[in-house]
């Protein structure tokens, strides 16, 4: 056993090592991999209801973008836009970083962006985002 490890311990070591220095093999090897994130432009060309800035702001950055289908980020976004403060009046806004410069910058875009989303056919029950991801945070 002590030696299947060592073995893996060599190979991994020595793409890594290739990977440093810049040898244009592994390089290619990992390009062949084709993981990018899901293109905004044709999401739209395929979804025409949707604005780019709905679609561009659901995304997560990588690799985070590669976990879950364009649909699902887009209905997490919206389920979580509700949390949208008033930026004029935090007093009723509950999250716990509200002061922060750098989160008001970034939310008040945000918000922005996910309004422009169209909302979803059935009166906006987000069963998916609220049963798989809130209440496993939540424990419920």
């Amino acid at each position: 056993n002590i030696y299947k490890l060592l073995c893996v311990l060599l190979v991994v070591g020595s793409s890594f090592t290739k990977g440093i220095f810049h040898d244009s093999g592994f390089l290619d090897q990992i390009d062949r991999w084709n993981l990018d994130c899901p293109s905004v432009d044709d999401y739209i060309a395929e979804n025409g209801n949707y604005t780019y800035e709905c679609v561009d702001s659901s995304i997560p950055p990588y690799p985070l973008c590669l976990l879950h289908s364009v649909e699902y980020f887009i209905e997490s976004a919206i389920a979580s836009s509700d949390r949208c403060c008033d930026f004029s009046d935090l007093s009723e806004c509950k999250c716990p970083i509200k002061e922060s410069w750098w989160w008001k910058m970034k939310m008040g875009s945000w918000c922005e962006d996910i309004a422009s989303c169209p909302a979803t056919e059935g009166g906006g029950g987000y069963s998916a985002m609220e049963t798989e991801v809130w209440t496993k945070f939540i424990g419920k």
